[in-house]
């Protein structure tokens, strides 16, 4: 499983995807994430969020 960030709501909240792929099709999933990234904005940190 992956966990990638793919936005922001209207109210600036990040917002992410899981990519699960099936029993032994690690590669797939790894790649499928890969074209994800390619395609979706850099994710910036919220202004709201502190540490």
């Amino acid at each position: 499983m992956i966990v990638a960030p793919i936005g922001k709501t209207a109210a600036g909240m990040p917002v992410g995807v899981q990519v699960i792929g099936d029993l032994g099709r690690d590669l797939l999933t790894i790649d499928f994430a890969r074209k994800l990234a390619d395609i979706v904005p850099v994710f910036q940190t919220p202004e709201a969020y502190t540490e």
